[in-house]
């Protein structure tokens, strides 16, 4: 079986379907035992319930690097701490796969994920998504992410919106020049309140 080729913006518009699945387990890791959250990008055209996404390869992988204290500190609302994911277009690195273990009692006291190295942290950056640390108890500094290409310029920058109907997460999507394009929600029922 071939390589997957690079996952680059150009091949995006190509692809029907995307499956990002959360490698890291989170089973009982809160408090100080919060690692750096770790995805899989899986091009996974015709994908439903059926199929799983395991069967897809890795056609990319997303890495979190954020301070021990963020990740302890922000509890059940991951959304407000200061944060950085950084997108490759590469396949995940074995070291930081093998670290990816089911270990609920451990304490990840660096910034970033255990086994990654300086070489791959900086290999194959097609874009990041970072921002400083928010408050999610009001709607005056709502979480937000601002995406850069690799080169460190602006994107676009991704924007959860707060309204009347809090239990829908609903994200305003903004071009690199500041305009809305989209509004990210899922259906809703009851009149859009859930």
């Amino acid at each position: 079986m071939d390589a997957p080729k690079a996952f680059t913006m150009e091949r995006l518009g190509d692809t029907k379907q995307v499956v990002v699945a959360q490698s890291t387990s989170q089973m009982c890791r809160t408090g100080c035992c919060q690692p750096s959250i770790n995805w899989l990008v899986r091009e996974a055209d015709n994908f439903h319930g059926g199929n799983p996404h395991q069967d897809y390869p890795n056609v990319a992988w997303i890495h979190e690097e954020s301070t021990w204290f963020q990740r302890c500190g922000s509890g059940c609302a991951p959304g407000c701490r200061s944060v950085k994911y950084v997108q490759h277009t590469s396949n995940i690195p074995d070291a930081v796969a093998d670290a990816e273990d089911f270990m609920w009692c451990t304490c990840q006291c660096d910034e970033l994920p255990k086994g990654l190295s300086e070489e791959d942290r900086t290999k194959d950056v097609i874009a990041t998504h970072e921002k400083p640390q928010t408050c999610g108890a009001c709607c005056c500094l709502v979480p937000f992410l601002e995406t850069k290409d690799a080169n460190g310029n602006l994107i676009g920058k991704t924007v959860y919106v707060c309204d009347g109907c809090i239990f829908v997460p609903k994200f305003d999507i903004y071009n690199g020049a500041g305009e809305k394009k989209y509004r990210l929600r899922p259906d809703t029922c009851i009149g859009g309140c859930c």
